[in-house]
C-alpha cells in the first residue's frame, strides 16, 4: 500500500504497536478493519503518513552480484543457482596466492599448473585442480556438482606471451552449464 485513498481498508492490527497505541481506545476496540476515511483526520494522517514511509520496492531472491562497469548499474543481481555455481566456479579458479580477503592460504593452482609443458601431466594436473575447486563449490552450496568436459586450448599470441583458453562444462543438478577461462 503506498498511499492510501479515501475507501481504502486498512487493518488496526497490522500497524505498528506506537502507532496503534496513538489510536483511541474506543476504536481499536470496536473492530479491527476500518476504512480509511471514516476514521479522524488525525489517525488518516498518521496511518498514511506510515504507509507513504514504507518501501515501494519488492525484492526477489538475489544469491550473489557480479560487478561490472555500465552507463547505469555497477552490479549485476544473480537469483539462480545456475549462474551462482558457474560465477563461483570462475572466481575460485583465477583467485592467485593471497587474493582471496577471508583465506590467505586458499588459492587455485590452475594458473601453474596449466603452463606445464607435458600436455598429459598439464591435463591431470589441471582436471584434479578444477574437480578440486567444483567439490568445493559443491559442498558449499549443498548441490550436485559434476565435471563433465574439459578442453584446454593453446592460443599464442605474438613474442613470448601465451594464452591458454580452458572450456569447462559442469553439470549442476543435471543442467549443463559451460564455463570459458582465459589464462595468461
Amino acid at each position: 500500500m503506498s498511499s492510501l485513498g479515501k475507501t481504502t481498508e486498512v487493518r488496526l492490527s497490522d500497524l505498528p504497536i506506537d502507532i496503534q497505541r496513538t489510536i483511541p481506545y474506543s476504536i481499536r476496540t470496536k473492530k479491527d478493519i476500518y476504512e480509511i476515511g471514516k476514521l479522524p483526520y488525525n489517525i488518516q494522517y498518521m496511518i498514511t503518513e506510515y504507509y507513504e514511509r514504507q518501501s515501494s520496492v519488492e525484492y526477489n531472491v538475489a544469491f550473489d552480484i557480479v560487478p561490472y562497469q555500465s552507463k547505469i548499474e555497477d552490479f549485476e543481481v544473480i537469483n539462480n543457482y545456475y549462474d551462482l555455481v558457474v560465477e563461483y566456479i570462475r572466481n575460485f579458479l583465477v583467485i592467485s596466492r593471497g587474493q582471496y580477503p577471508f583465506d590467505p592460504a586458499f588459492y587455485s593452482y590452475l594458473k601453474y599448473y596449466i603452463h606445464s609443458r607435458d600436455t598429459s601431466t598439464q591435463h591431470t594436473l589441471v582436471n584434479n585442480e578444477i574437480r578440486r575447486i567444483v567439490r568445493i563449490v559443491s559442498t558449499d552450496l549443498e548441490l550436485p556438482i559434476t565435471v563433465e568436459n574439459l578442453d584446454i586450448l593453446k592460443n599464442e599470441q605474438e613474442g613470448t606471451n601465451v594464452t591458454y583458453i580452458v572450456n569447462l562444462t559442469v553439470k549442476i543438478n543435471n543442467t549443463p552449464k559451460e564455463i570459458r577461462l582465459r589464462i595468461e
